[in-house]
């Protein structure tokens, strides 16, 4: 048994943020994931240009919040928005 239960959403970026972290201290055998869907009208982040804003914007959020940790944006946002204005 986890000694965490952790709940994420996989179209969440914080989540997956959450998920790294967790794997970079060696803490993903505590921890017991449980799926939610906080945005069930969401399936992609590519599918507009607000929603690719959305993402890059929640990835600039994450990297300030924790500057230590590797994530980026996935690759066919990161084709449409430029490195430079995330």
């Amino acid at each position: 048994m986890a000694d965490y239960i952790v709940y994420g959403d996989l179209n969440c970026p914080f989540s997956y943020a959450l998920h790294e972290l967790l794997s970079s201290h060696n803490l993903l055998n505590k921890v017991e994931w449980r799926l939610v869907e906080h945005t069930a009208d969401v399936s992609s982040y590519a599918s507009a240009t607000e929603s690719m804003s959305e993402i890059a914007s929640d990835i600039f959020d994450i990297r300030n919040r924790i500057p230590d940790i590797s994530i980026t944006l996935p690759p066919t946002v990161a084709t449409v928005i430029s490195p430079a204005s995330v």
